[in-house]
């Protein structure tokens, strides 16, 4: 399967996810959806799935963001995208994330449990899921586009909680 290239231009060299893209429930935290880009997809592609999930076992695969329906001429999501309308691609929607809210839901790890690795994956598919309900674990995600991803990409962020 093919390999997008997926970059955060907010992640240093150390891959920390700076305090602007962190949840409110963490002091200092302004909650503003990270900026993601990637590489072009196949001609093939029909559309794009971009997830944030935190692999953390404590965690259990939380879903911080999930944005579907992404034409396939897209490159990017600029930062602050989440419930954006004017920003957000025009066909694309957002999910309830695991905070059980709309849009971007940036890291809020329990404090104490060690760096938490934020995985962001962008998927290229060839067919557009029929069904995305609102609210969907990482498992749903996968097994909603399993048999139509054509390539994917991730890059992976960084944050710990004192």
């Amino acid at each position: 399967m093919p390999s997008l290239l997926v970059t955060c231009p907010a992640l240093g060299a150390n891959r920390r996810i700076p305090l602007r893209h962190v949840h409110r429930l963490v002091r200092g935290g302004e909650n503003v959806s990270l900026p993601l880009s990637w590489s072009e997809p196949p001609l093939s592609t029909r559309t794009m799935v971009v997830t944030v999930v935190d692999h953390h076992p404590i965690a259990r695969r939380w879903v911080h963001w999930c944005v579907a329906g992404i034409p396939p001429d897209i490159r990017a999501l600029l930062e602050g995208a989440s419930l954006h309308p004017e920003v957000l691609p025009a066909g694309a929607i957002e999910t309830i994330n695991s905070f059980d809210q709309p849009g971007y839901g940036g890291p809020a790890p329990p404090g104490g449990t060690g760096p938490h690795e934020y995985v962001m994956t962008v998927y290229a598919l060839d067919d557009v899921p029929r069904f995305l309900p609102l609210s969907l674990t990482e498992e749903q995600i996968e097994r909603l586009i399993r048999n139509t991803v054509i390539a994917s990409g991730d890059c992976t962020g960084v944050f710990e909680r004192a």
